[in-house]
């Protein structure tokens, strides 16, 4: 039998057009396979890099209401923590270890502010504290994370932040003065002399700058309501008895605070959410108030920003602004000086003549003030602010 023409290749090329086409769909199912999977690993990326993100930003967030609280809250509420624990190995602060710190003897829990998904403190850190480059100094430490829980089990942490680092300085006395004149301990004593033109002792809050000689004050801090803001002019609750120079002999514009049970009553009166008498009473504060003047007499003689006068040795600052500290010396004025910031008194004496004035605070242990003539101390905040504030430089 007679073939047509070309049949022959016809046969021959049966299911070659199926090989071409399962190969084109072998090679469109490997691409998609391909694409699919690149997908999924970008998609993972960017989830693992939102949840890395939201985490530091935990952190940062921690650090800022740190840094707000520091700066608004009662100094007393804020203790700073030393921590010498730093042994966790090589791989730096961890926010499993970190959480550990949290309650533990190392760090009081006003130490430090928690939301459960971040975490910062308030630390004393020495040089090169966690594995890091840091120096010696205070700081705010903060890490954040990101909990993800399913299905009602316990949340479990997906991603940490690295740590941030906030360095906190300019704080000279970490407690910031309740009234004028503060002492600790039964010695205390004054004599700042009659107040001829006006209270020797001014517990009413004044700015910083303005005329104190005379009858002349600088002008007062008024609050939301248009009302002065007054502090205690003087808090001695060791003495459980009136002071030589108290309102009976002297010059006093303000509470005067004699006993620990009036010191509780005034705390107790400024209506603070939480109020704590173990925490806020008396007897918790002098512990705060105490350390805090060691500290500072510590730090004084070498610093020379700071007026300063050991046992035996006088400093007389004149009319100039900062912080003075008197370990055991003796702190003098004279003629119309007019000295604006923080005094700091770990025994010794304030000796003044003439019509001198600080504006600012006195606050300190077992030290007396002996006046002649019309000597004044005013109470301003912002001038003790201005000394003793903080300031913060962030070192992510």
């Amino acid at each position: 039998m007679k073939t047509l023409p070309g049949t022959s290749n016809v046969k021959q090329q049966r299911g070659a057009a199926l090989l071409v086409v399962l190969s084109v769909i072998a090679v469109s199912l490997m691409l998609g396979v391909t694409s699919m999977h690149s997908s999924m690993v970008d998609e993972r990326m960017a989830g693992n890099f939102k949840a890395a993100a939201q985490a530091q930003m935990n952190a940062e967030h921690a650090a800022s209401a740190m840094l707000t609280a520091l700066a608004s809250a009662p100094r007393d509420k804020i203790s700073r923590s030393v921590v010498t624990n730093y042994d966790w190995g090589d791989g730096g602060l961890r926010w499993s270890s970190f959480n550990e710190l949290l309650g533990s003897k190392d760090v009081a829990s006003e130490s430090c502010l928690s939301t459960g998904d971040s975490l910062a403190c308030y630390m004393e850190l020495p040089e090169r504290a966690f594995g890091s480059g840091l120096l010696e100094g205070d700081y705010i430490v903060a890490m954040g994370s990101l909990m993800q829980g399913v299905g009602g089990e316990e949340e479990t942490v997906i991603s940490e932040s690295n740590p941030v680092f906030v360095r906190v300085s300019g704080a000279f006395l970490g407690f910031f003065p309740e009234a004028t004149v503060s002492c600790l301990g039964s010695e205390c004593d004054f004599m700042p002399g009659q107040g001829n033109s006006g209270p020797a002792i001014d517990g009413t809050d004044r700015k910083m700058d303005g005329k104190t000689t005379g009858s002349n004050r600088p002008e007062p801090i008024l609050d939301g309501d248009g009302n002065k803001v007054m502090v205690p002019a003087v808090i001695m609750a060791d003495r459980n008895s009136t002071a030589t120079g108290s309102s009976t002999g002297g010059g006093v514009l303000g509470d005067e605070i004699y006993t620990k049970d009036q010191y509780n009553e005034f705390k107790e009166s400024l209506g603070f959410s939480g109020y704590d008498i173990s925490e806020d009473g008396w007897v918790a504060i002098k512990k705060v108030i105490r350390q805090e003047i060691k500290e500072a007499v510590g730090k004084a003689p070498g610093s020379s920003e700071v007026f300063y006068a050991g046992p035996g040795q006088t400093v007389s600052p004149g009319s100039a602004s900062g912080v003075v500290v008197i370990d055991g010396g003796t702190l003098v004025f004279g003629g119309d000086d007019r000295f604006s910031g923080l005094v700091i008194m770990n025994g010794g004496q304030i000796q003044s003549t003439g019509t001198p004035a600080i504006v600012g605070a006195v606050i300190g242990e077992d030290f007396s003030f002996e006046g002649t003539g019309n000597p004044t101390i005013l109470y301003s905040s912002e001038a003790v602010e201005s000394v003793n504030g903080r300031s913060a430089k962030c070192l992510i």
